[in-house]
């Protein structure tokens, strides 16, 4: 729940020691690992607000645990998870910073760097 900007220094550190800068992967890894509190806030909320007496009626019909959260719960947090991969792409197409730091290549700059390359030209 830290912002970005507080973990940035360390973060850094990490993904050198992997060997991971200069790749595409500090930019890929941390959005599948769920490292957004705004999105695990939204699912969240979303999940909680399925109705109890779904899980109660499956439970009754003999549904374990895994079976409950994917054929009650999977399906209905679909426009969640939706929401969840388009701002995601969206916030990570758009994003400056990241790129700027982990990317030193200039056959690796994304969209954002190579128009701020003809701005600073």
């Amino acid at each position: 729940l830290l912002p970005m900007h507080v973990t940035l220094v360390p973060q850094y550190m990490l993904f050198n020691s992997f060997g991971w800068v200069n790749t595409i992967l500090p930019l890929v890894v941390p959005k599948w690992l769920a490292t957004d509190a705004f999105f695990i806030f939204l699912m969240v909320q979303f999940i909680r607000g399925v109705p109890r007496e779904l899980d109660e009626s499956a439970r009754i019909d003999g549904c374990g645990h895994f079976r409950i959260f994917g054929r009650i719960i999977m399906p209905r947090a679909l426009p969640a998870i939706g929401t969840t991969a388009l701002f995601t792409f969206i916030w990570t197409w758009n994003d400056f910073l990241g790129p700027l730091l982990y990317l030193n290549k200039d056959s690796m700059k994304t969209v954002p760097l190579g128009l701020n390359a003809f701005l600073d030209a």
